[in-house]
Formats: C-alpha cells, sequence, structure tokens
C-alpha cells in the first residue's frame, strides 16, 4: 500500500510523503521531522490514525476507524514511553455531552461520570496520556478516586459467556407473527436428547454462565421440562434460570414440579383487554393467560408478562402497565422484529408509532426518572454495542450456538455445545468480529450524540448480509432517538432549577 500526504497538518505534526508499508513498522521519507512526546506523536490521515517516529523513520498505521491512545501506540512501536508515570484511560473509554453535560465513560461496565469544565479537560488529559497521577490527584483528588473505582484506566479480563438463551425444542402449538425461532424445522424436528440439553447446561455452567433463558419453539411442551429445569438450579447451580413461555400449556402439575427450579416465567400477551383484536397470535386467549399467571404466582414462582409492540398498539404501553399492575407483576415489552417479508407489513412500526412508543415509555417511567436525576444520577449508561456474542449467547435447538436469539442465522455459528466447549465458542471468528464492533461501526451513526447510549441498536436489525462486520443503521433508531431526545430534554429541566 502506498499513501501520499501533501497537506501540512499542523506545525507539530510530522509531514508524510511516502509511505510503504511494511508489516507494523512503515517506512517513510519524512520531509518535515517535527514531533512531541519524545519524538513520537499521533496523526490522523483521513479516518485512519498513524503514528511516527522522527529518529527511527517509521510509521504505524493502525485499522479505518481505529482510535488507538498513545500508550497502545508507544506499546505498538516497541518504545519506551519517555513520559512514564502518565495515566490514561484504557481504550473503551469515550467522551460525549449529554443536556448539555460533558461525561466520561466506560464502555466495558457501562459507567458514565458527569464532569465540570476543569473535570472535563482533566479527562481531555487523561484520554490523551498527558498528566502524572500526582499532578491529576492534586488538581481534583475525588474525580480521580471516581475513575478508578469504576474501572476507567485498567482493562476487566476478557469477558466471558455470562448469559445464554437455550432452545429446548422446535415445536410450538402456535405460529405467531414475528416469532423469532420460526423456521422451516418448526413442528417438523424431533426435541434435542434430555442428555444432550443436560450437556448443554453442564456446559454453560462450569464455564460461569450465570443466567440461563430456556426457549423454544414452547419449552412447556415438553414433558421433561421440570427434569431440565431441576438439573439447571440443582446439579449445575446456574444461578438465575427464566423461562419463555406463550402461556397455553402450563399445566397445574409441572408448574408444582418446576417451583424451586425457576427463578422467573415470562408470559407473552397480545393484547391487554378481551376487547382487542388479537394481532400477533391469530385468535385472544387472554383469560388462558391471566390464569396461567396466577397459577404461577400462587405457586411461588416470579412472573411477567411480555408484550410485543407493534403498530397498531404504539399507544397501549400504559394499558399494558396497569395490567400488570392489576396482576401484581411485571412487564417487559419487545419490540415487533421481523426478516423482509417474515411478517404483515401493516404491523411494523412506522416512525410515527415508533415516536409514540418512546413518548409513552418516557411518560410512564417520568416520575422515577425526574427522582434519579434529581439524587444526582444523570440516567444513562455508556454502550458500545447490544453486547450479542459478547457476554450472551443463544443455543439452538440442534445445539448449533449464534450471537443471540435473534440471530440464528446462516454464517453466524460460533460452534455447537453438543460436541464443543465453550472455550471454542468463546474463541470463534464469528465472536471475535462481534467482541469488535461498536456503534462507531455503523456509517450513519458516527455522527449522532446518542450512539454512545443506545450502542448503535439491535445487532439483528442492523446485521447486514453474510458479512458479520457489515451494519446498518437500526430501523428502530427513530425510538432511540425520541427516546434519548425526551429524557435530555428533563435532565435540562433538572439542571435548570
Amino acid at each position: 500500500m502506498r499513501l501520499l500526504l501533501d497537506t501540512v497538518l499542523s506545525s507539530e505534526f510530522v509531514v508524510y510523503r511516502q509511505i510503504f508499508v511494511d508489516k507494523r513498522q512503515i517506512q517513510t521519507i519524512i520531509e518535515r521531522p517535527q514531533s512531541i512526546y519524545a519524538n513520537c506523536k499521533a496523526i490522523l490521515c483521513g479516518r485512519r490514525p498513524m503514528c511516527g517516529h522522527n529518529e527511527k523513520g517509521w510509521v504505524l498505521c493502525a485499522p479505518i476507524g481505529a482510535v488507538w491512545s498513545r500508550r497502545r501506540v508507544m506499546r505498538e512501536l516497541g518504545l519506551k514511553d519517555a513520559r512514564g508515570g502518565c495515566m490514561q484511560f484504557h481504550d473503551g473509554v469515550i467522551r460525549a455531552t449529554f443536556a448539555g453535560v460533558p461525561l466520561v465513560g466506560n464502555l466495558e461496565n457501562g459507567h458514565v461520570i458527569g464532569l465540570d469544565p476543569e473535570g472535563d479537560r482533566l479527562c481531555g488529559e487523561l484520554l490523551a496520556g498527558e498528566v502524572s497521577r500526582d499532578e491529576a490527584c492534586a488538581r481534583n483528588a475525588v474525580l480521580v478516586e471516581h475513575l478508578e473505582q469504576r474501572g476507567f484506566f485498567e482493562h476487566r479480563q476478557p469477558l466471558g459467556i455470562t448469559h445464554a438463551y437455550v432452545h429446548v425444542t422446535q415445536r410450538c402449538n402456535l405460529r405467531c407473527k414475528g416469532c423469532y425461532s420460526l423456521d422451516a424445522a418448526r413442528n417438523a424436528v424431533d426435541d434435542p436428547l434430555l442428555c444432550d440439553v443436560k450437556r448443554v447446561l453442564s456446559k454453560l455452567a462450569s464455564a460461569g454462565v450465570s443466567r440461563v433463558v430456556i426457549s423454544g419453539g414452547e419449552p412447556f411442551m415438553r414433558a421433561d421440562l421440570p427434569e431440565i429445569l431441576a438439573h439447571a438450579k440443582r446439579e449445575c447451580g446456574v444461578e438465575r434460570i427464566e423461562v419463555l413461555t406463550n402461556g397455553t400449556c402450563i399445566s397445574d402439575d409441572c408448574i408444582a414440579r418446576i417451583a424451586g427450579c425457576v427463578d422467573h416465567i415470562s408470559i407473552s400477551l397480545d393484547v391487554p383487554s378481551a376487547d382487542q383484536a388479537s394481532c400477533v397470535r391469530g385468535y385472544d386467549r387472554l383469560p388462558v393467560l391471566l390464569d396461567a399467571v396466577k397459577r404461577a404466582q400462587k405457586a411461588g414462582i416470579s412472573v411477567s408478562i411480555k408484550a410485543t409492540m407493534h403498530r397498531k398498539n404504539a399507544g397501549d404501553l400504559d394499558a399494558y402497565a396497569a395490567l400488570a399492575n392489576e396482576l401484581g407483576c411485571g412487564v417487559d415489552y419487545s419490540l415487533l422484529t421481523c426478516p423482509p417479508g417474515g411478517c404483515d407489513a401493516d404491523l411494523l412500526p412506522d416512525d410515527e408509532a415508533l415516536r409514540r412508543l418512546a413518548q409513552s415509555l418516557v411518560a410512564l417511567n417520568r416520575n422515577d426518572m425526574l427522582d434519579e436525576l434529581r439524587r444526582g444520577s444523570i440516567g444513562v449508561r455508556a454502550k458500545g454495542s447490544c453486547k450479542a456474542a459478547v457476554n450472551l449467547v443463544s443455543v439452538a435447538y440442534d445445539g448449533e450456538v449464534y450471537p443471540c436469539h435473534m440471530l440464528h442465522r446462516e454464517g453466524l455459528s460460533m460452534g455447537n455445545l453438543f460436541r464443543d466447549e465453550v472455550k471454542t465458542i468463546e474463541k470463534s471468528p464469528v465472536r471475535r468480529a462481534f467482541l469488535k464492533f461498536t456503534a462507531d461501526d455503523v456509517g450513519e451513526c458516527q455522527g449522532c450524540s446518542y450512539k454512545w447510549f443506545c450502542g448503535g441498536g439491535c445487532q439483528a436489525r442492523t446485521f447486514d448480509g453474510a458479512d458479520v462486520r457489515a451494519r446498518r443503521r437500526d430501523d428502530y433508531c427513530v425510538l432511540m432517538k425520541e427516546y434519548f431526545g425526551l429524557y435530555e430534554s428533563m435532565l435540562e429541566e433538572v439542571l435548570a432549577r
């Protein structure tokens, strides 16, 4: 590769005329050798970070779109940092602004800290590695302590898989529109053997998975579901076990047998009242579902209803919340997400419906959100991605492992837990590609002020084709922009008082 750079970027930067790539080190003819930081200075050519050393004649190119810290550049060049003792944030730290408040965020753990102007300046220097710990503490010891406690300076150990969906059947008695697990194998293949399911659960637990979601198909169609749950809880010691169900196959006998082995049951609900038409499941089953909620509660099992939101019920969030309050259970919402041609076009939320959903979410939670803001919390978390394949995986009925339950797609398998170990899954090329993904990899997201809070949206909706690196804007981006915009306005109101 040959790169010609004819413009002078700054009097402080080395100007490179001809650059020839030779592995990591790139020999160069340096026209104007001027640099700082112990003869080493990072520059930016287009979107490619580069670093030159004017004595050794080296130039280092980072991957296009990467953001390399000075410490990383020095390490890659094999040079000793002449400014030893300087503090520097790790590569997963970002700076942003929300409601006019400067922020620094840690994409590895989600922590966000709001800053005053001096704190913002200090964090800028910490990001560049331009200030010693003694100087930083002298300027703002409290901020430095918070940053250290929240892991802004040291990378945590490589994150392993902690959450997993396990699909125990591909049989189901319903055919819901937008069902994420619906494919040609629905009701056409045998259930996986009990021994195989148990082996999968044992492998996951041994690898440190603390949360397992049992799904299908309809998991309650398996007569041995209680045995599966008992193995996961009592023999494997999984901390939290949840079951996703359509709620139509839960017998009293099964409830009695699983009590104590399951921490939570989530029952899908189509409509919040009997006088509304069912759009997703075909016909009304509300009485059956409400009865299932009450019977599970009676057995001492935590329950929530899960509403699938679409264009026709976008104004019903408060009705679902009221129903959950009446039942004394929780409520979760999911957005109808379909592959092209996978469900009726008139059900998919348009921009107006998405804005309405965001407005309803904020209205429902306004008092809690205001209380949080008044307590001094910024109320947002730093998010580089949706965490698919990072700490979450999904095991299909045939043992194949995918980045998440919404991404059971050709070319995205990371291995098969019927035969492979979890460590093989964690080292797979697909997972490595997902680990590298951030919201900045979506072209349309790069200029968005909310990208580090939404993480680029749902990767099942941004994934574009067979290339694991290809991403496009989330089709439901409008909802996230509306939500964060409304929340930002709330924070501005609180700060103005």
